[in-house]
């Protein structure tokens, strides 16, 4: 029974401050969609707007075509995940689960039906009669989504539902979230402040800071293209190198430390259109389009000396200064690279960025 969520223009404000700027955004039927971004920029406060928690100031959102910006929590035909479980202590998680069924006086057997199928769906028919204070933080999350599955709402919401848990519990219920959301054909809109889950969950991924949207679209796009340095840097991890300079009219860029850089040809038709020559940019590559240099390999090579080894199994991610720039490059774990070594390192990419320094816009995404 997934629904179509749409927000228009929706501004929140508490006194002066805006902290929703006339947001728009959409969720079509069965689509997953994560608001992603750091601490302060809104995704909570939005997600709370969508769930009735929080009266917007102007704007509109409708589900299914129909407003409930004005509408209880209660009327939205929504359900709500949240960080901390707000699971009841003293039930059990068979009444856990039910609790919201009851309250809509649903017959007792298309209660015991709907909960045994959650469970089931969640693995927890072995422990329906627990109580949360015996369970792990994983199985109590579990729990929580169950009980919001058994609503069968138009939209599920999740508000940074993997926070509390560790790094292996949250690999797993990323796997369960992602199952679940392909089983049930839901629709859902999930806040987190976590890239990583972002970019493995999402259908349509929304970037915001400072209470507005600075690019939305496939994990795969705002990675490969972002709109900007913010959103460059944000999405990806490692994150994204940044190396200020200049570009002369023969294209060739030179950062602050003298390192030059020669821009292809092949990108020299996208760039025919910008008046560039004298213009402080900001060049971006990848951790993984800088690789060792083989004698035989074309492009441009850099002598790079390793200041820092991080050991991330089948690769490293190796701390470079490169002119007087520190760079991070992703490398082969049996490369063998140690803190000390001088490494010859060429540039590797069929995506080239360029970003304007003073607004951060890109320049060139090609």
């Amino acid at each position: 029974m997934s629904g179509e969520l749409k927000i228009n223009n929706v501004v929140k404000s508490y006194g002066d401050k805006n902290v929703i700027n006339s947001i728009s955004f959409g969720a079509t039927k069965g689509e997953f969609v994560v608001l992603v971004g750091p601490s302060g920029c809104g995704k909570s406060t939005m997600l709370r707007c969508i769930a009735g928690l929080e009266t917007i100031n102007s704007g509109s959102i409708t589900i299914d075509g129909n407003e409930v910006s004005d509408k209880a929590p209660k009327d939205r035909d929504i359900a709500m995940v949240f960080q901390d479980y707000a699971l009841y202590p003293h039930k059990d998680v068979y009444e856990n689960i039910a609790f919201g069924l009851r309250m809509r006086k649903e017959p007792e057997a298309q209660i015991d039906r709907k909960v045994r199928a959650a469970a089931a769906k969640l693995d927890l028919t072995e422990l329906l009669q627990r109580k949360p204070a015996a369970m792990s933080g994983g199985q109590r999350q579990r729990v929580a989504i169950g009980r919001a599955i058994v609503r069968d709402p138009k939209v599920f919401l999740f508000d940074e539902p993997l926070s509390n848990l560790d790094a292996k519990l949250r690999g797993d219920m990323r796997v369960t979230i992602s199952r679940l959301h392909r089983e049930l054909e839901a629709t859902a809109v999930y806040v987190t402040h976590d890239q990583v889950e972002a970019m493995t969950l999402a259908d349509k991924i929304i970037v915001l800071n400072g209470g507005k949207i600075q690019q939305m679209g496939t994990p795969v796009k705002l990675y490969y293209h972002p709109n900007n340095i913010f959103v460059a840097t944000f999405i990806g991890s490692p994150t994204m190198n940044l190396i200020r300079g200049t570009v002369d009219a023969q294209l060739m860029f030179t950062s602050e430390n003298n390192l030059k850089f020669q821009i292809p040809e092949r990108f020299k038709e996208n760039l025919s259109a910008h008046e560039l020559a004298g213009k402080k940019l900001i060049w971006g590559m990848r951790t993984e389009n800088l690789k060792i240099s083989k004698e035989d390999q074309q492009g441009q090579k850099y002598a790079a000396s390793v200041e820092v080894v991080e050991l991330m199994g089948p690769q490293t991610s190796a701390h470079c200064i490169i002119e007087g720039h520190a760079v991070n490059v992703m490398l082969p774990t049996n490369a063998g690279v140690k803190v000390g070594d001088q490494l010859d390192l060429v540039f590797s990419s069929s995506h080239l960025y360029l970003f304007d320094e003073t607004s951060g816009v890109s320049i060139l995404d090609a």
